[in-house]
């Protein structure tokens, strides 16, 4: 279907229309309207690829009124309702009070205004075909004939956006759309990323005078097209996209002969800025047969910098909602739904849940049903948002039967026979396919080579047979008979282990079940003794385990004790410490003595932790148990020691976690933010001094330099009972007096100083990393903007300026020449500027140097003609700050034509030579 443009179009002389018109002669065109050849007393002029027409003969032609207002310049033209008011020499017009763009501005020629052909006919809704072969611009007016005709323009039938990323910028938007339903009569597409709070006034009008900056313009293809925003990407408000904000988008369908044709809006979408790492190697696994929390194990590698992160939650979720668990799901998650697991000195990380653990719809875990893990990193900077990591693999919980676990085997009494033997194992998971359980003692050299089908051939009286108790564990004491596999009574001085078989039932169907073996046991008749008169100090205030000095008798016979093992227990979990459970567990969580003959007194490592794997701190009361090591494996735990908890007694501690950064840019210590975690303990504190020092000063600065440093050079803040987050003043200057500025390192330490009263050491925290102040925030202009003749074209200038002091911001540099009669050129009005209108420079050299040729229309320079030179410093975009104007250069006169002298500066284009007739007059042309 045929139709006629009815309603007011968009002011842009296409690209496509630009690059097709031939450069030669206007006289070689004709504009046809409604079929009628346009016949003027100017002909048309082409300049810079563009055609422009003068202005009263096509608006009246188009039966248009035209209106020539000489003290403004400015032209006013009204049809059907349409408003067009267009002003000499400037880039932008008005339709209907809603301003639009040109891409070049009306010039004045011969005394006539000429203005670029498709604004004036597409303002007033018309159809505007460029016919190459023929070298005509054929103009449909809406009144002309109705059969003349523009191909239908359809809109996207959707528009679809993606967000991904972690930039709170464009570069994480993209933007997917179906073809249209005809899409041949499209040369391309036009995206506009509009805010959510204006979305209900973009309308296809007020899309057709956005400015081309504030679009992303899209090629035709054959299929459907998805497009990737970049970081600078603007709404069509001008603003670079930011975290935060919620936004739509829309598309607008250009069609190969003017049409347009806007799309409905995609669905809101918001950027989600700056986060912490994701954990990475999210495993789930069935290590147990409990039915319940306990059978499930998740490990992870946490991220390879978290020092933005406090620490992990680990989220159990029914497979079967895996899709719809979202970062929101898992931020607003109840604690009694999710699992906290601190940070470790480890990268790799695994946790096993308990009987207690639920999924995160609350239901308690079970066996038969499939769960998906993740894990969020939890941030503990404003600055960052949590992490969520994509889901585990799935898993179902299902009750396999175990073999018998051997938990522990002592050396109990002193016959030196089986009877000295105790044991101590967990039975089968499914006690319902077990018969009894079956004890081998196996000595510790033939272990190797003891299997389930050795197990299953030992002879008679080389085993001892228990029966089931229903109770979790088993403990039993062997008989004085006992023999071990090969026959040979159990006896003293020979090393031992044991192992347990699950006999079944039904050996059919389920076979018998051998456990692992036990430790090494040897037995020995010279009895040993624990350690006594056990005492725990704290003796430090460095807030670990070196703070904790503990203190022992010695076994009263250490002729059996080949050593000593210090545990330090939570109060709450001393009661159910026993010798058995301190000998299975790891080296990780005790602190090894050696013998010296007499009693033993030592300060903790800082690294120690309590027996659940816990670092220790301050705050937390704990019990410490010794276990005497026997040689044969017979160990014996003493009594706990008193209850301690550690607190900072004999100091003052320092500030933590020093974070700096650059806000600002005044170039002073202003520009300085500084936040650190206060002192555990800020009792004897009165306050805190903030201290900046040059980088290359710091690895020198000590406690004592500190404690001098004039009360001019540092900044005093008070205890305030939470963390400190502060910038600094704008006077303060470094530790040795020096002015604080751009351009050079620092680093930040705070002194914890203490209150009156307080006898003890000042503190002095680490540095913070090293920081340089740089206008980050805002761009500065080129300056020293200078331009002459050049001395071998007198058509060109000489342009040369000194770059702009936030040059690691700037992409290009952009020289643009500006006609005097412009007048000032506005920030807007030099962004807006065509390529075919600037001088683009990079941005090396301490001067840049360069020569151009053209305007900002595109046009040669004139001889005779006088201009100001302007530069346009372009952002890279990373910081989201503006392009910036310099200020013009000296106004410039190119040489007059040979033979010829300029007008009079007071000349206007309507008295000008070729046009003086009165504005009243039908005849005067603007």
């Amino acid at each position: 279907m045929k139709k006629i443009i009815s309603a007011f179009m968009a002011g842009i002389l296409s690209a496509a229309f630009i690059t097709q018109l031939p450069v030669q002669a206007a006289s070689a065109i004709k504009i046809l309207i409604d079929g009628k050849e346009l016949v003027t007393d100017q002909a048309p002029l082409i300049t810079g690829g563009r055609t422009f027409v003068p202005l009263r003969g096509i608006f009246e032609a188009l039966n248009a009124s035209v209106q020539w207002n000489n003290a403004s310049k400015t032209v006013t033209t009204y049809k059907n309702g349409t408003t067009v008011v267009l002003k000499l020499g400037a880039n932008t017009a008005t339709i209907n009070n809603q301003t639009v763009y040109l891409d070049a501005p009306a010039v004045s020629r011969n005394g006539r205004t000429l203005v670029p052909l498709r604004f004036v006919s597409e303002s007033l809704g018309q159809n505007v075909e460029w016919q190459p072969s023929s070298r005509r611009v054929v103009i449909t007016t809406s009144d002309g004939s109705g059969n003349s005709s523009q191909d239908d323009v359809s809109s996207v039938p959707y528009v679809g956006v993606r967000t991904s990323g972690q930039t709170g910028t464009g570069s994480d938007v993209t933007v997917s759309f179906a073809r249209p339903a005809n899409p041949a009569n499209i040369s391309g597409y036009r995206i506009f990323i509009v805010k959510e709070a204006n979305v209900s006034n973009f309308t296809y009008a007020k899309a057709l005078t956005i400015n081309a900056s504030n679009y992303t313009a899209v090629a035709a293809s054959s299929s459907d097209t998805s497009v990737s925003l970049t970081a600078q990407t603007r709404d069509v408000d001008g603003n670079t996209l930011v975290a935060g904000a919620s936004y739509r988008a829309f598309v607008l369908s250009v069609g190969r002969t003017g049409g347009y044709a806007l799309s409905s809006s995609s669905s809101a979408f918001t950027l989600a800025g700056l986060s912490v790492a994701a954990v990475s190697n999210l495993a789930i696994r069935d290590t147990g047969d409990y039915g319940d929390g306990r059978d499930v194990s998740v490990s992870f590698t946490r991220p390879g910098n978290d020092a933005n992160i406090s620490g992990y939650r680990v989220f159990i979720v029914k497979t079967s909602n895996a899709s719809s668990f979202t970062l929101s799901a898992a931020n607003a998650a109840s604690s009694s739904y999710y699992t906290a697991v601190g940070k470790s000195g480890s990268s790799a990380i695994a946790v096993t849940l308990n009987a207690g653990s639920r999924d995160t719809s609350g239901d308690l875990i079970r066996n038969g049903v499939s769960y998906t893990a993740f894990v969020l990193s939890v941030s503990n900077q404003s600055l960052y948002a949590n992490k969520l990591t994509g889901p585990s693999s799935s898993l179902t919980l299902n009750t396999v039967n175990t073999a018998p676990v051997v938990n522990w085997l002592n050396d109990g009494s002193d016959y030196g026979n089986g009877r000295d033997l105790q044991i101590n194992f967990t039975r089968s998971a499914d006690e319902s396919k077990v018969a009894y359980y079956r004890i081998f003692v196996v000595k510790s050299g033939n272990t190797g080579s003891f299997s389930l089908s050795a197990a299953n051939s030992v002879y008679s009286g080389r085993y001892y047979d228990v029966a089931k108790t229903g109770n979790p564990t088993v403990t039993t004491t062997l008989p004085s008979n006992m023999r071990e596999v090969q026959g040979s009574a159990v006896t003293e001085g020979i090393s031992y282990r044991v192992f347990v078989m699950a006999v079944s039932n039904n050996p059919p169907v389920y076979p018998n079940l051998l456990s692992g073996p036990s430790s090494a046991l040897t037995l020995n008749n010279a009895s040993i003794t624990a350690v006594s008169n056990l005492q725990a100090a704290d003796t430090a205030d460095y807030g670990d385990g070196r703070d904790l000095r503990v203190s022992f008798n010695r076994a009263v016979n250490e002729s059996g004790v080949s050593g000593y093992r210090v545990f330090v227990v939570k109060t709450g979990d001393a009661a159910n410490f026993n010798v058995y459970q301190a000998g299975g567990l790891s080296s990780s969580y005790y602190t090894s003595v050696s013998r010296t003959g007499g009693n033993l007194s030592l300060n903790l490592n800082s690294y120690t932790r309590s027996i659940d794997g816990a670092v220790i701190t301050k705050g937390q009361s704990y019990r410490v148990f010794v276990l005497t090591l026997g040689n044969g494996g017979n160990n014996v735990l003493s009594s706990p020691s008193s209850a301690i908890t550690l607190t900072d007694n004999l100091t003052i501690g320092a500030a933590s976690n020093l974070q700096v950064a650059d806000r600002g840019d005044a170039g002073n210590a202003s520009d300085l933010n500084v936040s650190f975690n206060r002192a555990a303990n800020e009792a004897n504190i009165g306050s805190y001094r903030i201290m900046a020092v040059k980088a290359s000063e710091a690895s020198g600065f000590t406690l004592a330099q500190a404690n001098h440093v004039t009360s001019s050079y540092y900044k005093q803040v008070s205890p305030t009972g939470r963390d400190i987050n502060v910038n600094l003043d704008a006077w303060l200057r470094t530790v040795d007096g020096d002015r604080i500025q751009n351009g050079t390192a620092y680093r930040i330490f705070v002194l914890s100083v203490g209150a009156s009263g307080y006898s003890g050491s000042n503190a002095l925290s680490s540095a913070s990393s090293a920081i340089t102040l740089t206008n980050n925030l805002t761009l500065l202009p080129a300056t020293g903007v200078t331009a002459a003749v050049n001395a071998a074209d007198a058509g060109s200038l000489d342009v040369s300026f000194t770059p702009s002091e936030t040059g690691n911001l700037i992409t290009e540099y952009r020289i643009l020449v500006v006609p005097a009669e412009h007048g000032s050129l506005t920030q807007n009005e030099a962004s807006a500027v065509g390529v075919s209108g600037y001088l683009s420079k990079g941005t090396d050299g301490r001067t840049i140097r360069g020569t151009a040729a053209v305007d900002i229309t595109g046009a040669a320079l004139r001889a005779g003609a006088s201009y100001r030179v302007y530069v346009l410093a372009v952002s890279n975009g990373l910081n989201q700050a503006p392009d910036v104007l310099s200020a013009p250069s000296d106004e410039v006169k190119l040489p007059d034509p040979p033979g010829e002298s300029a007008p009079s500066q007071s000349q206007t284009p309507a008295s000008a030579s070729g046009g003086s007739e009165s504005p009243a007059s039908p005849e005067s042309t603007p």
